[in-house]
């Protein structure tokens, strides 16, 4: 092997490092008993998770968390659940941006840009949340389970859609977007948001409703969150990850009508 190989192959090991890093410190944050993520109102229509302000019934749907606060949470997730993934746009940013005169931040800007659009998304379910709370600040665990089902539902029809499985293809094939947004002609800087920005976009496209399923889900949240990461994971890194996608879509499905029909044990979507 050349010394070019060799330092590549180094330097895809520090990269996957880093980013395995920084997910261990989310998922060590969202289980955290102490942590502030782990103890805020979850931006969702009614559940939260075990250990945060209104587990213990005390209320629902008071003010909660901050915005801010919720965002935070949000990112962590992010951090947590989607960054391993966007480890094969990552390394080929790195090819990209080799000859740049600082490829390290130029990599650090991408993996921000990347976590900067997956938070505007999250902006979105935050605000919804929030509109759902001032629409109902009397939620009682019946309308709470109604809501979450929906959410499910909804959730569950939008991973079988055109669009859903055009985004996970789209995702699947990070080299499609170095070639359709990597001009050359723009400042590198320029050229990474660009890049990082559409791929966190398809992949905000492919993802958000298991996203929304594991914020929703509120006594099993962090296994369900585990669970789903694994999924999402293999859904664009296997060979044939888009296999998983129907099942996982019937799995959200069928969970959605256990809460609609009252099926559910007590607790798992209220709290």
């Amino acid at each position: 092997m050349s010394a070019p190989a060799r330092a590549r192959t180094v330097d895809d090991r520090l990269l996957a490092g880093v980013v395995l890093a920084l997910a261990a410190l989310g998922w060590l944050a969202l289980a955290w008993p102490g942590s502030p993520v782990a103890h805020h109102e979850v931006p969702t229509t009614g559940p939260v998770m075990p250990g945060m302000p209104g587990h213990d019934g005390a209320h629902h749907g008071g003010s909660g968390a901050s915005f801010g606060t919720e965002i935070g949470a949000w990112v962590v997730m992010v951090v947590a659940m989607m960054l391993p993934p966007a480890l094969p746009l990552l390394r080929t940013l790195s090819r990209l941006v080799a000859r740049s005169p600082r490829p390290t931040l130029l990599l650090a800007l991408g993996m921000v840009v990347f976590v900067g659009v997956w938070a505007l998304a999250g902006a979105v379910l935050v605000g919804a949340a929030a509109v759902w709370r001032a629409l109902d600040p009397f939620r009682t665990p019946a309308t709470t389970e109604l809501a979450a089902g929906l959410v499910l539902a909804v959730a569950g029809a939008y991973q079988l859609s055109p669009l859903a499985r055009r985004c996970l293809r789209a995702c699947r094939t990070p080299r499609s977007f170095a070639v359709a947004y990597w001009r050359g002609v723009r400042p590198p800087w320029q050229e990474t948001a660009r890049l990082t920005g559409a791929y966190a976009a398809s992949c905000v496209g492919c993802c958000w409703a298991l996203m929304v399923v594991s914020l929703v889900v509120g006594v099993a949240a962090l296994p369900v969150m585990v669970v789903l990461a694994v999924v999402m994971t293999a859904q664009r890194l296997l060979p044939h990850g888009r296999r998983l996608v129907t099942p996982t879509a019937v799995a959200t499905l069928v969970l959605a009508a256990a809460a609609l029909l009252g099926l559910l044990p007590p607790g798992v979507l209220t709290v």
